[in-house]
């Protein structure tokens, strides 16, 4: 029960939560950034800014019915894409 509850099927790739993934930066907003994953599924997570195309690792926090984008969460971050 616990294992499917929390799977998001796909035809490449099925994400659980906790899964690590990594995903490209495509949009930041004023309420966080929209990610592309590794397979191409869309994602959201709750950061600051960062640059478009940059790419970081994240973890599946909450998987979505349907078209609706997966909660994730930013693990790390690039040196170079840091603030000063």
């Amino acid at each position: 029960m616990w294992e499917n509850e929390y799977e998001y099927e796909t035809s490449a790739n099925t994400y659980r939560v906790r899964d690590m993934v990594m995903g490209r930066v495509i949009k930041c907003t004023g309420q966080g950034v929209n990610l592309v994953l590794e397979n191409g599924q869309e994602a959201f997570a709750l950061f600051g800014n960062l640059p478009v195309g940059c790419t970081v690792p994240c973890t599946v926090l909450k998987k979505t019915p349907g078209k609706k984008r997966i909660l994730v969460s930013i693990d790390s971050v690039p040196d170079r894409f840091m603030a000063a």
